[in-house]
């Protein structure tokens, strides 16, 4: 979801409680949708997370018997992803509704009136401050490629089903990206080469400038 915003609302200018009350009401609308986006997209990285540890323990031989017990919570993560995404699209669509109800309610925003500013823009500096902090996501996952018919196919689509996991906090339109870029890289790859597996490392930072 994007941040309420109103155009009157600008720097140096008179706050007027209404309007700021009207965007509190909105991003109180939002917060179930957005709870549950992240819910699902939690869900679906630790899927993808839990697939290539099964995967390694394929490789390594582990008991028939532990292997079930690891698919079987897949197979729940599975069904609690079904029940997140129908949960986020039922919350989606209430709160819509809701967000169009404050908007009507709140009138236009376009055109406004306000008291002159009391700030002297004139004797006014311009200093620069921090908007976040140093700190860094930092995540290592190896990928076996299993001999089959499609094996091509099938290891370029779980690289780029985990990169697009873990890109999701981004938005859809970014980790989408990614994902497109990983599995055509990784296809061509794979395809002119014998690949046994792949390490997908990635990482997230964010900076103080």
């Amino acid at each position: 979801n994007s941040i309420p915003f109103d155009p009157a609302l600008s720097l140096g200018s008179i706050l007027d409680p209404e309007r700021v009350k009207s965007l509190q009401e909105i991003a109180d609308a939002q917060k179930p949708s957005t709870l549950a986006n992240e819910r699902l997209n939690a869900l679906i990285t630790q899927s993808h997370k839990i697939q290539m540890i099964l995967s390694q323990m394929i490789t390594m031989h582990v008991e028939k018997e532990d292997l079930d017990k690891i698919q079987s919570t897949m197979q729940e993560l599975r069904n609690e992803m079904v029940q997140a995404a129908i949960q986020l699209g039922k919350t989606t669509i209430k709160t819509e509704e809701d967000i169009t109800a404050l908007k009507l309610a709140g009138g236009q925003t376009k055109i406004s009136k306000t008291i002159e500013s009391p700030i002297d823009y004139g004797k006014v500096s311009v200093e620069n401050f921090p908007l976040s902090f140093d700190s860094i996501k930092f995540d290592v996952q190896y990928v076996s490629n299993e001999k089959s018919v499609d094996s091509t196919s099938s290891h370029a689509n779980s690289l780029s089903s985990s990169v697009g996991a873990s890109f999701g906090i981004y938005g859809t339109k970014f980790s989408s990206s990614m994902s497109v870029a990983v599995n055509s890289t990784a296809f061509t790859s794979t395809s002119n080469h014998n690949i046994e597996g792949t390490i997908v490392i990635t990482a997230h930072c964010t900076h103080k400038q």
